[in-house]
């Protein structure tokens, strides 16, 4: 479970509980606080937005701990969850509550959000207070090397914050920045004595001077070219074996240090590490830009109308970072570029992204960008009644991502998308996708043709409905697990992906992509169920795919349900099992290795094999961020 503080006006205080599906038998949830129940929950229909809670009944400046079990029909329950501890944020915490109304200053509306940001620094943080109107500002407002500034509003209905100036012609510019949080980083003299392998905390380092408990730090190790397609990264001589996970072009991450031992030289850090580094690997300390935050405004472009393209608010880099009950519209670009560690997004509301042009690239309107532990809760994106939007999430270099209980509408691309260039380690989970059958991309779209796999990634307990497609997978992305959600109306195929060829893989595992689709239900989809295997790489194409379970799924689709291309050299070691529905399957011939049993064909081959990639759950999910 997540525990996500809301704004910090203490008059409007809350946090949002999120947890995962324990059991898909359970019929209701309670929810702990501080060791007594703070309410109960029933499961009703699809259980997609029946496990979250907003208590509003919390206390300003307080740490709760929030706890879940949960209840079956029986009348038995499940064990308590681990403890998630959180501090509901209020004005108390920000700069000893200091208020610095902008209104009481003089000059544009740009002059005086500034003068008002500019006390609020020299006062070592502080609320930043904007009026119920409109402010214009003639350039960026820029909150830079600041620790403990919240931007807040009187509700995102009342106040707005908007260019008077165009922004960038350029659909991949950086975008007409409205407003900016810069941190400060100092390089440290700091080495590893050891290399870094995924799953460390307890790093050993030559000295731990200038470490302290606390502290963020950024690891950042990039190839020679790692920007580059992957012809240019393999005569670089850059690992790139997607058959193991492997990809060493786009290694960053970050982390916040719980212990320093002086005597024995090593740092733990509060998660494990999403990715390998060497000992060459620099040490960048974020030393300001923590515990800032924007809530209860709007942020938008000019107009309804604008063609230019704008970055809304930019975080470059921040820690520990805040938004709370915000509203994005009119950008075209960006409604947020996130980097940094532990940023939290709860609340927001983004219902008309692209408002001069519904095409173009580039136009992720949350830009997940170097960026560690980012939080997406109780958001809603799009609307119904349009798909004036694209590219809702989309995340590069990016570590231990969590999108929850939130809902997804009209888009022209997808909802979600890691989009390679290293990002690892993200959970989508309990949200409503209806992006619609223009969604060009897919609900759920995992990799990029030109920079790489992604992964490893869960996608849980989602309701899918009337997509174009929901789950599709390019590049070989690896392990990921599609477990639990239900998908109705899909236009075209439910769930897609295919594996490639190289360079660094061995040719056992050409085509491995070690994926998990299990207990899905899909209702009334108008083409086919789930396809694996289409050689469709720019790059290394391979016709077929290695290393799949396909299990326990219900599969109503007017077309194949199951659907595995490729020969029975090319397409092996998969696990069909336990799938009902359409009873339609296209696969190659069955082999040693292959195990296939108790599907709608009545066709029964091998045994079952037990996998040590299919654990449904990632360590940081158990995080207790105190």
């Amino acid at each position: 479970m997540v525990a996500t503080s809301g704004p910090t006006d203490p008059n409007l205080r809350y946090v949002l509980v999120t947890w995962d599906r324990s059991d898909p038998a359970a019929t209701g949830y309670q929810v702990l606080r501080d060791g007594a129940v703070v309410k109960t929950i029933t499961v009703s229909g699809d259980p997609w937005d029946d496990l979250s809670f907003t208590d509003r009944t919390v206390t300003a400046a307080a740490t709760h701990a929030y706890q879940v079990r949960a209840l079956f029909a029986d009348g038995s329950s499940s064990a308590l969850s681990p403890g998630y501890r959180v501090h509901v944020r209020s004005t108390a915490n920000v700069g000893s509550g200091r208020t610095f109304a902008v209104d009481n200053y003089s000059g544009t509306d740009r002059q005086r959000a500034q003068a008002a940001v500019d006390a609020a620094i020299a006062a070592d943080g502080g609320v930043v207070l904007f009026g119920p109107r409109t402010y214009t500002f003639d350039a960026a407002l820029h909150v830079s090397a600041a620790d403990n500034v919240v931007l807040r509003g009187a509700g995102m209905d009342r106040t707005f914050i908007q260019p008077g100036f165009a922004g960038e012609s350029a659909t991949c510019g950086s975008g007409g920045q409205l407003i900016v949080f810069a941190g400060r980083q100092t390089k440290l003299a700091t080495k590893l004595t050891s290399p870094l392998s995924v799953g460390d905390r307890t790093l050993k380092v030559d000295s731990t001077s200038g470490l302290a408990a606390g502290q963020h730090i950024i690891l950042y190790e990039a190839g020679p070219v790692s920007n580059a397609d992957p012809f240019q990264t393999e005569a670089a001589g850059v690992v790139q074996d997607p058959g193991t996970g492997r990809d060493e072009r786009h290694r960053w991450d970050a982390g916040e240090i719980v212990a320093v031992d002086t005597t024995a030289k090593t740092v733990t850090f509060e998660q494990p590490l999403s990715q390998t580094f060497t000992t060459a690997v620099p040490w960048i300390r974020l030393d300001r830009g923590n515990g800032n935050g924007i809530e209860l405004l709007t942020v938008q472009g000019r107009s309804s109308t604008e063609t230019t393209h704008y970055r809304l608010v930019d975080l470059i880099p921040q820690a520990n970072f805040s938004m709370a009950d915000v509203q994005g519209r009119w950008a075209n670009r960006n409604y947020v570029r996130a980097s940094g560690y532990d940023i939290r997004v709860v609340g927001f509301k983004g219902p008309l992204g692209d408002p001069g042009a519904t095409d173009g690239s580039c136009k992720y309107k949350f830009s997940v960008w170097r960026a560690a532990n980012f939080t997406f809760v109780g958001g809603e994106m799009g609307e119904p009644t349009h798909n004036h939007n694209t590219s809702f999430i989309t995340t590069q270099r990016a570590q231990r991502t969590l999108v929850r209980a939130s809902r997804f509408w009209g888009n022209r691309t997808y909802a979600f998308n890691e989009h390679g260039l290293g990002s690892r380690h993200f959970l989508f989970e309990n949200n409503y996708v209806a992006v619609g059958p223009e969604a060009e991309k897919a609900g759920v779209f995992i990799g990029n043709s030109s920079w790489g796999f992604a992964g490893a990634g869960i996608v849980r307990n989602n309701t899918f409905e009337g997509n174009r497609r929901d789950i599709s997978m390019q590049e070989n992305s690896y392990e990921l697990q599609i477990l639990d959600n239900t998908m109705r109306n899909t236009v075209d195929r439910v769930i897609t992906g295919y594996g490639w060829a190289g360079p660094d893989t061995a040719a056992d595992l050409y085509g491995s992509i070690r994926w998990t689709i299990a207990r899905n239900r899909i209702e009334g989809a108008q083409g086919d169920g789930i396809v694996l295997g289409e050689s469709s790489s720019p790059w290394y194409p391979y016709s077929g795919v290695k290393d799949v379970i396909i299990s326990a799924n219900q599969l109503g689709v007017r077309g194949t349900a199951i659907r595995l291309l490729g020969t029975s050299t090319a397409t092996k070691r998969f696990q069909v099992s336990n799938n009902s529905g359409t009873n339609a399957y296209i696969r190659p011939g069955l082999v040693a290795g292959d195990y296939w049993k108790a599907n709608m064909d009545g066709i029964s081959y091998g045994t079952s094999t037990a996998v040590g990639w299919s654990t449904p759950y990632f360590s940081w999910e158990a995080r207790d961020a105190g």
